[in-house]
């Protein structure tokens, strides 16, 4: 089968097609690569965190087990669809040598009892595996830098929608930065647009600023929520960034920072007997404004709550127990959030 367009693929998801059982993405826009991971999973109703029906493999197993990918690939599900991804980041020459070998030992899709998903992002010399795909009769997508939508009218429009123009130089940068990324382009530019609210023009200082420094616009998201203890929305943004590619400790991390962040402010408010508002700007003086008033909405619903003194620490201890008894990353944080809600 030649490669599909992104624009082909994506149709024959809406019709509900059956899909053959390998299929290859590859290219230089990783975001429209992840995109349509997530969405063919989506389509096929699987849970990407569920152990019992994905299996993800890295191309370092792949090295040391060659077989490892059709021994996978091979193995029933005991109930429903069985999807073995590797969606394992930038992969080397060697690397794609190892999958292209891998997949030449493959005797037919026919042979293959699971559905098998690869990611080829952002690479060189992959034309071998991706033959490889097409000779057994697999999908093979090209998600092309031209496909992308980040061209100066999207952007413009994106912008100027929102009463806002761009100085000189912002255009240039965010067309070098984001090209590639349709995903990440999308995100960024939430991003800007967040962190200049009641800005109309926006300057290349604000951009350089947000883009080194400043989280997601789901991450931000996400902090609103759990700012706010809505525990469910939290849960789902949370699954959410994994989905992306997120890694699950740093986002531990940045739940709990964000949590002590918020107990910080009470406890100066409180203690010094100022406003939650003058506590923001004492401990956060270099953040925008905008960003100054979401913290100190989010601080007054935090020291509402009589019980919530030192739920930082026991939001991390019922994490850590959680993951004592085994439980995966992904469901142990997602366990210790519900828990908050159970918080004064």
């Amino acid at each position: 089968m030649p490669a599909l367009k992104v624009q082909e693929y994506q149709q024959l998801l809406q019709r509900g097609a059956e899909l053959p059982r390998l299929a290859v993405f590859w290219g230089e826009d990783t975001g429209q690569i992840r995109r349509l991971f997530k969405a063919t999973l989506q389509q096929w109703g699987v849970d990407p965190q569920d152990p019992f029906i994905v299996d993800r493999l890295t191309f370092r197993q792949l090295a040391e087990a060659p077989s490892c990918l059709l021994e996978a690939a091979q193995t029933l599900a005991l109930a429903g669809r069985r999807v073995v991804l590797l969606d394992d980041g930038l992969p080397d020459k060697d690397d794609l040598a190892q999958l292209a070998a891998a997949l030449m030992v493959v005797p037919s899709l026919d042979d293959l009892a699971a559905w098998v998903l690869l990611a080829l992002p952002q690479v060189d010399k992959a034309e071998a595996a991706i033959r490889a795909v097409e000779k057994l009769g697999g999908v093979s997508v090209h998600c092309k830098a031209e496909q992308t939508w980040l061209v100066e009218k999207d952007i413009d429009a994106l912008f100027s929608s929102q009463g806002q123009r761009l100085g000189p130089g912002v255009l240039d940068l965010l067309k070098e930065s984001l090209a590639r990324d349709s995903a990440l382009a999308r995100t960024e530019v939430a991003k800007i647009q967040l962190y200049t609210h009641g800005k109309t023009t926006v300057y290349l200082e604000d951009v350089l600023a947000v883009l080194a420094a400043a989280p997601s616009a789901t991450s931000f998201k996400l902090a609103e929520a759990l700012g706010r203890l809505e525990v469910e929305a939290a849960d789902q943004l949370l699954g959410q960034l994994l989905d992306e590619g997120e890694e699950a400790p740093k986002l531990l991390g940045a739940l709990y920072n964000h949590l002590q962040k918020l107990e910080n402010i009470a406890y100066v408010a409180q203690t010094q007997r100022v406003s939650i508002a003058k506590a923001v700007a004492q401990l956060m003086p270099k953040a925008h404004v905008f960003v100054q008033k979401k913290i100190a909405e989010q601080a007054q619903v935090y020291a509402k709550g009589a019980g919530r003194r030192g739920l930082p620490t026991r939001f991390y201890q019922i994490y850590e127990q959680l993951r004592v008894v085994g439980l995966p990353e992904r469901v142990a944080i997602g366990r210790a959030l519900i828990s908050l809600a159970r918080a004064g």
